[in-house]
């Protein structure tokens, strides 16, 4: 399921305010290295959606960088800021590593937004919140890749058949990265994401929507019923 947090407080005139992160997925990047970078969306006072990708390198390091900072996150008692595994060299099984890591960072991201909003606004945690030209250049990427799965059918490679999911009941878009569902629809998912959320193509466009508003049109699948009587934690 989706890990989606809340920050407690807010910074008073600060548009750009980060007050709900989640912590995706990850991508593998070669470049010319290979690495992976981590995918975090992130909503801001403003409403506005981001989306920045960070190595776990780079995250260890604004861990570190917080509790220089902030002695207080880690004296406290119970600590504010829990243990962060240093980053060591991913060895021969990256793909496994960084699934392990994934998981880390989204319990970590829990404890992260809960702390008073003057330590989410700090500088430390602003500059790592910015959106920056890795993260222009990997969102580019990721709608290249996203219209190359929609054209795909029409290449000479020969077509890439589609799963077909029919909407269970409607969906109300929580933010501008999701889109609306009404009952009965069918629409096609192009990416499956293990937060819950689901990349579709539908006749409005291409967008968002949590998986279990969906049910496959083969029968393959289990209907999946939305929780809390529709109600889905917001963000991916």
């Amino acid at each position: 399921s989706s890990v989606s947090t809340q920050s407690t407080g807010r910074a008073m005139g600060d548009e750009n305010h980060v007050t709900d992160l989640s912590v995706i997925g990850t991508k593998k990047v070669k470049n010319p290295e290979k690495y992976y970078v981590f995918t975090i969306r992130l909503t801001r006072l403003n409403n506005s959606v981001s989306i920045i990708y960070r190595r776990y390198s780079e995250i260890f390091e604004m861990h570190c960088a917080m509790i220089e900072e902030f002695r207080e996150l880690v004296t406290s008692k119970p600590r504010w800021l829990p243990p962060l595994p240093k980053g060591n060299p991913m060895g021969r099984n990256n793909a496994a590593r960084a699934e392990e890591r994934l998981e880390q960072l989204r319990e970590y991201s829990l404890d992260l937004m809960k702390l008073d909003a003057k330590y989410i606004s700090s500088e430390i945690m602003t500059d790592f919140f910015s959106v920056n030209d890795d993260d222009m250049k990997f969102m580019k990427e990721k709608n290249e890749d996203d219209n190359d799965v929609k054209n795909a059918a029409e290449t000479i490679g020969g077509p890439v058949i589609l799963e077909e999911y029919e909407a269970i009941e409607d969906y109300k878009p929580t933010d501008k990265k999701s889109v609306s569902l009404s009952a009965g629809e069918v629409v096609e998912v192009l990416e499956k994401s293990n937060s819950g959320w689901w990349y579709i193509s539908w006749s409005g466009g291409i967008g968002w929507v949590p998986a279990n508003y969906l049910r496959s049109v083969d029968g393959d699948g289990e209907d999946m019923q939305p929780c809390d009587g529709g109600k889905i934690a917001r963000g991916l």
